[in-house]
């Protein structure tokens, strides 16, 4: 039975061939035209997650413009800036973050040019993480600054 399914595959085999030389410029072409459409289905799935990815980048630059706006307002007082200013100044930050008694206590580095005030805006606006932990923005103490213990 096996032999006999192996003769009929070969026939059926050699009756492709056949057609496929009688008429080798449709083959070709029908192969050609497979591959293209191959490619193409590939392109647009590979468009499709661009156009999602484009999307969601979008989405991110327009939150993140109303944030800057939002903070602009808030903290600086409508002060007048490219939007490159403020986002310098956020992706530039540098410090340590802990948590403690429920709260993300980040403290930042000290830079000169930036003001206290605006982080006193953004802690009293108890923004929270996912966990619900309230963060806490403020600079370390300056060197030889004393800090009193609200403990003693």
């Amino acid at each position: 039975m096996f032999k006999k399914i192996q003769r009929e595959t070969g026939r059926l085999n050699r009756k492709i061939g056949k057609l496929r030389q009688a008429d080798a410029k449709l083959s070709t072409s029908l192969q050609k035209k497979r591959n293209e459409l191959a490619r193409i289905i590939d392109k647009q799935q590979i468009c499709r997650v661009d156009l999602e990815l484009d999307q969601i980048m979008t989405c991110f630059k327009i939150s993140f413009a109303n944030i800057c706006c939002h903070l602009l307002t808030e903290c600086l007082h409508g002060e007048k800036m490219t939007l490159q200013r403020p986002s310098e100044s956020v992706f530039g930050l540098r410090g340590q973050m802990r948590i403690q008694n429920g709260q993300r206590h980040v403290l930042i580095e000290r830079n000169p040019k930036q003001e206290a005030s605006a982080f006193d805006v953004i802690n009293h606006m108890e923004i929270k993480d996912i966990n619900g932990h309230i963060y806490n923005f403020d600079f370390p103490p300056e060197p030889g600054h004393r800090v009193m213990d609200p403990s003693k």
